[in-house]
């Protein structure tokens, strides 16, 4: 159902959801999408949680930690952003990280 609902809200997105994960519990849904915002759904009440920006070109992938504290984004940008999704910080940016990646 969270998944019906993305889709009949996809107008708040600018482009496609490029990766998405549930937490732990299996009651939020995060999702990283082509407009460079990383967006928590409630599993259950199919509402948006937290929306996320920072990211100057898409999320390509999304991560949950296992104790479910921490989210992380990753971004064409070249950074890794990790948030913490609570109550106390809002959802804030806690920590990122500039990306080198080198081919293979």
């Amino acid at each position: 159902r969270t998944l019906g609902y993305i889709r009949h809200n996809e107008g708040i997105y600018q482009g496609a959801i490029y990766d998405a994960c549930f937490n732990g519990k299996g009651d939020r849904l995060i999702t990283g999408s082509q407009d460079g915002r990383v967006r928590v759904y409630h599993g259950k009440r199919y509402g948006v949680l937290y929306d996320w920006s920072g990211h100057e070109a898409p999320v390509r992938s999304v991560h949950v930690a296992p104790d479910d504290q921490y989210f992380a984004s990753a971004s064409e940008d070249g950074t890794a952003r990790i948030w913490r999704p609570n109550a106390a910080t809002e959802g804030k940016l806690a920590h990122q990280y500039r990306l080198c990646v080198a081919p293979m």
